[in-house]
């Protein structure tokens, strides 16, 4: 991808996935009452993708060619998994039929989501200066 396009990225999915993070997790502490069990799944569902997707972008663990990971905004970014294990259940709880499901592993989602933000706040203070405004999206 050359510059334009990271930027596009960083502005119209990144910008989304970190956006999503914090709405889930944000409802996710506060669920109504009246949430039926599965809204509350659905949210607990959306809320592991997400954090799932980030915690590979911000640890360089691409699986394809064509993955954008934190190192293609950064050479400085050495990596790094924030949340060690999400993405292990998410895999086996949610986007996988296995026995595992059988063992359920609790996630904090408020934790998991101040964890990928502040390693996300370091990526960014490792992006060259005249990069960081495709970051200005992010508070």
């Amino acid at each position: 991808m050359d510059d334009n396009d990271l930027e596009l990225f960083a502005r119209d999915h990144l910008s989304y996935e970190v956006w999503m993070l914090g709405e889930t997790a944000q409802w996710l502490i506060t669920v109504p009452p009246s949430a039926t069990l599965a809204t509350r799944n659905a949210y607990l569902e959306s809320f592991g993708i997400h954090a799932r997707t980030l915690g590979a972008f911000l640890a360089n663990s691409g699986t394809h060619a064509e993955d954008v990971l934190a190192e293609h905004y950064s050479s400085n970014w050495p990596g790094e998994d924030p949340v060690p294990g999400l993405a292990r259940i998410v895999n086996k709880q949610v986007a996988h039929l296995t026995a595992v499901r059988l063992e359920k592993s609790p996630i904090n989602p408020w934790d998991a989501h101040e964890r990928l933000i502040d390693s996300f706040r370091r990526l960014i203070g490792t992006v060259p200066e005249p990069r960081q405004q495709r970051f200005d999206w992010f508070c």
